[in-house]
């Protein structure tokens, strides 16, 4: 891998986990549509679900599916460059995930917009 390569795939990886590690949208969503309603109580308190904030979790949830997304395709192009064929599988495996992931709750958040209790 070259340097220039380390460096997309860790900016790549930042742009998914920065947002998560500071409001975590994509778990708070998840614990919510589990339990069932506004506020997750394991979790933080979450500015983002609150309606005035709509556009910007959209935005945040999209920066992540971009930033799983690109950091996949940036995976899969080091394929034979991968030394450890059991740590390939395994990156490529969570980063399938996590991409899904904010795909599906990117897509609920846009479906459910203006759905009101």
């Amino acid at each position: 891998m070259t340097k220039k390569q380390k460096i997309w795939m860790w900016i790549f990886i930042a742009m998914f986990a920065l947002p998560e590690i500071l409001w975590s949208p994509i778990t708070n969503f998840l614990y919510i549509l589990y339990k069932g309603g506004n506020h997750p109580v394991i979790l933080r308190n979450n500015f983002l679900f609150n309606y005035k904030y709509d556009s910007l979790l959209k935005v945040i949830i999209s920066i992540q599916f971009i930033g799983a997304f690109l950091f996949l395709v940036s995976w899969l192009k080091i394929k034979r460059k991968s030394k450890s064929k059991i740590l390939f599988w395994l990156v490529l495996v969570l980063a399938i995930m996590f991409c899904l992931a904010s795909f599906f709750i990117l897509y609920l958040v846009i479906a459910t917009q203006n759905i009101s209790f």
